[in-house]
C-alpha cells in the first residue's frame, strides 16, 4: 500500500471515528434531557426525546424502559407493554423495570405471564423478595377472582367526556366532582377575566340523578366564583353540607393520578353557608415535600380521614396511607397512621367513611390489578376485617375514589378500565345481592363494629412516626410583630418534621434530644424564604422574625416557533440574584416565576 492509500485510510478512520463521538454525544444529551423531563413529568416530552434517543440506539435498555413508563404514565398501560418487553429481553434493566412490568401485565390481565415477572423480581432480589413474591402470589388471587359472579354492576355515566372525570363525593341528593372538561365555560365576570375559557386543568361540577334514568345529569359550575376554583379536589361534605374538606391539586390531563411522587396536593377545609366556601383553612399539617390529599368527613364533619405519601410517617417509608384527624375544641389533631392491617407497603388511597364503615383503594391488598376497592370494618379499638369488593366494582384497571349509599343502594367511582369516555371516568355502582357473603381477606373473626367509630376518635398516644406528639413552639412573626399563619416549616434537617404554623403564628415541634448543627427552613407566599440556624439542644421554644418577599411575579406563555400553538412542559430557567431558579409550563404553555425586580 502507498503513503497516498495510507493516509487516505487513516483519515477516513479519523471521521468515522469523529462522527461515531459526536453521536454518543449528541445521545448522551438526548437522554439526560429526556431523564429531566421525565422526572419533571412531562411525560409526553419525554416520550418524543426518548424515542429520538431509540432511533440513535434502538438497544438502549434505559430509554425503552423509561419510553414505557412513559406510556403507563400516560394512562395507556396496554402500550407500554411491548417496550417492557423489549427492555427485559435485553437482560440489563434494573430490577424495578421487571417489577413494573408485572403490574403492566396484570391491568391487562395477564396474570400467568404478569407472575412469571413477579419471581424472577423476587429472584433477583434475595434480600427484598416480599415484593415478588407477593404480587405473585395476588396473581393467583386474581385468576380466581375474576371468575366469580360479581355482586355489584358497574355502568358508565353519560355526563363523562374526553377530559379526566373523578372525585365523586355526596352533598346531600345530589353529586359534587372534578372534570377537565372544556365545553362548559363560564360566564364572563369581570374584564380581566373575559377571556377565560374554562380551559383550567379540572373544576369542580355538581349535578344529580335524572329520576328516570338514574343517571347523573348534566353539571354546572359548583363554584360560581372565578378565584382559585380551578385544580380542586377531590372534596367530602359533612352529612348536613355545612363543611367541606377539599384539597388543591397538580392533576394533568391525560396523566395517571395516583402515583407515588409527582402528586401535589393540600388539604383544606371550610363552613359552607349559602353555597359558598367561607373560612377557608389550610389544614395544619400539610406539607411542602409530601402530599397530603383526598379527604374524607364522617357524618357529623368532625372525623377527617385522608391520604398521605409523607416518607418519614408512611408504612415501609414510601407510597401512600391513610390518616385520621379528629376536629377538637376547634383545632384538627394531629393525625395518626391508621396502621396495620389496612395500610401497607403499597398505596393505600381515597378514603371513604360512612360513620360505619371505611372503604378506600389498594395497590398492596389482593386484587385485580391497579388499584381495587375494598372495605374495612372498624372494631371497638381498631379495624378488624378487610373485604376485596370483587369483580364489577373493580377491575384490572385502577378503581378508586368509590363513594356509597347503603340506604339508597347506588355508589359511584372513578376507574379508568376499558369502555368509558375519556382517562378516568365516573362510574355508577349498584349492588345486585345484598345479602351476599364476602369473605374477609385477612384471617381476623368477624367482631361487633357497635362502636366503630371509637376506632377514629382521638387518642392519646407514644410514636415515633412523624405527626408526632409535640412539646415545644415555634412562633412566627412578621417584621411588626404580628403572628404570622400558615407557613410552611421544614424541619427535616433537624430530624423533625414538616407542617405550617397555625392560625396564632405558632408551629409545635418535638425537642432535640442530642445537640444538633441544623437549619428550620421557613416559607410563606408573600414573605422571604428563612433559615434559622440550630446549633444547640431543641428542648426550648424559638421564636423568628420573617420579612416581606420583594420579589415580583413574572408570567410568560411558551409557544412552537411554527404553529404556535402552546407546548406543555417546556423547562424554563432564569438566573435571580446569582440563583438558577427552573420551572415548567402548564398544559397551555404558561409559566410563571418570582423573581426580584431590577433596581431602577
Amino acid at each position: 500500500m502507498n503513503t497516498t492509500s495510507r493516509a487516505g485510510w487513516l483519515v477516513l478512520a479519523f471521521l468515522c471515528a469523529a462522527n461515531w463521538l459526536l453521536a454518543q454525544t449528541s445521545t448522551t444529551e438526548d437522554l439526560q434531557r429526556a431523564d429531566k423531563q421525565f422526572d419533571l413529568y412531562a411525560y409526553n416530552l419525554a416520550l418524543k426525546t426518548y424515542s429520538q434517543v431509540l432511533e440513535k440506539d434502538p438497544n438502549n435498555a434505559h430509554a425503552l424502559a423509561r419510553v414505557a413508563d412513559c406510556y403507563f404514565q400516560l394512562n395507556k398501560p396496554e402500550e407500554s407493554l411491548s417496550w417492557y418487553a423489549r427492555a427485559v429481553q435485553l437482560r440489563r434493566p434494573d430490577s424495578d423495570v421487571q417489577m413494573r412490568y408485572g403490574k403492566a401485565l396484570m391491568m391487562k390481565g395477564d396474570y400467568a405471564l404478569a407472575k412469571r415477572q413477579f419471581l424472577e423480581y423476587a429472584a433477583m432480589n434475595n434480600e427484598t423478595q416480599e415484593p415478588g413474591r407477593h404480587y405473585a402470589d395476588m396473581c393467583d388471587y386474581a385468576e380466581k377472582t375474576a371468575k366469580q359472579a360479581p355482586l355489584f354492576v358497574a355502568r358508565n355515566e353519560p355526563l363523562n367526556t374526553a377530559a379526566a372525570d373523578f372525585g365523586p363525593s355526596f352533598l346531600i341528593n345530589r353529586v359534587v366532582y372534578s372534570s377537565a372538561r372544556t365545553d362548559i365555560v363560564r360566564k364572563a365576570q369581570s374584564q380581566s377575566a373575559s377571556d377565560w375559557s374554562g380551559s383550567a386543568y379540572n373544576q369542580l361540577f355538581i349535578t344529580q340523578r335524572n329520576p328516570e334514568n338514574n343517571y347523573l345529569q348534566k353539571p354546572t359550575f359548583l363554584r360560581n366564583d372565578l378565584q382559585n376554583t380551578y385544580n380542586e379536589g377531590p372534596v367530602s361534605y359533612s352529612a348536613d353540607g355545612k363543611r367541606v374538606a377539599f384539597c388543591r391539586n397538580n392533576f394533568i390531563n391525560g396523566t395517571r393520578q395516583i402515583a407515588e411522587k409527582g402528586v401535589n396536593m393540600s388539604l383544606y377545609t371550610a363552613d359552607v353557608v349559602n353555597g359558598e366556601w367561607v373560612n377557608v383553612k389550610a389544614f395544619p399539617y400539610n406539607g411542602s415535600d409530601y402530599a397530603t390529599g383526598f379527604p374524607s368527613l364522617s357524618p357529623n364533619g368532625t372525623t377527617l380521614i385522608f391520604a398521605s405519601n409523607n416518607p418519614s410517617s408512611t408504612t415501609g417509608g414510601k407510597g401512600w396511607d391513610l390518616y385520621v384527624s379528629n376536629l377538637v375544641n376547634g383545632e384538627w389533631s394531629t393525625p395518626r397512621n391508621l396502621g396495620a392491617p389496612l395500610n401497607s407497603p403499597g398505596n393505600e388511597v381515597t378514603p371513604y367513611y360512612d360513620g360505619k364503615d371505611l372503604y378506600f383503594s389498594s395497590d398492596w391488598h389482593s386484587g385485580l390489578g391497579g388499584l381495587d376497592v375494598f372495605r374495612a370494618e372498624l372494631g371497638k379499638d381498631a379495624i378488624s376485617n378487610i373485604y376485596h369488593l370483587g369483580p364489577g366494582i373493580n377491575s384490572s384497571f385502577d378503581d378508586y375514589g368509590f363513594i356509597y349509599n347503603t340506604e339508597q343502594n347506588i355508589g359511584y367511582m372513578t376507574s379508568n378500565r376499558p369502555g368509558g369516555r375519556g382517562n378516568e371516568d365516573i362510574w355508577q355502582v349498584i349492588n345486585q345481592n345484598t345479602a351476599a357473603i364476602i369473605a374477609p381477606l385477612n384471617t381476623t373473626p368477624p367482631r361487633s363494629i357497635a362502636a366503630a367509630e371509637s376506632a377514629l376518635s382521638p387518642q392519646t398516644y407514644s410514636t415515633t412516626n412523624d405527626f408526632s406528639i409535640k412539646n415545644y413552639v415555634l412562633y412566627v412573626y412578621d417584621n411588626y410583630g404580628k403572628p404570622l399563619p400558615g407557613v410552611l416549616v421544614d424541619f427535616s434537617e433537624c430530624n423533625r418534621e414538616r407542617g405550617q404554623t397555625d392560625l396564632d403564628g405558632k408551629y409545635y415541634f418535638s425537642a432535640l434530644t442530642k445537640p444538633v448543627d441544623c437549619v428550620i427552613e421557613l416559607s410563606k407566599s408573600g414573605y422571604e424564604t428563612t433559615r434559622v440556624d440550630v446549633r444547640e439542644f431543641g428542648a426550648h421554644n424559638i421564636s423568628v422574625a420573617v420579612g416581606i418577599d420583594k420579589r415580583q411575579e413574572f408570567v410568560g406563555r411558551v409557544v412552537d416557533s411554527r404553529t404556535r400553538q402552546p407546548l406543555y412542559g417546556a423547562i424554563v430557567e432564569f438566573k435571580d440574584a446569582g440563583k438558577i431558579i427552573q420551572t415548567s409550563t402548564d398544559v397551555n404553555g404558561q409559566y410563571a416565576l418570582m423573581l426580584t425586580p431590577l433596581n431602577t
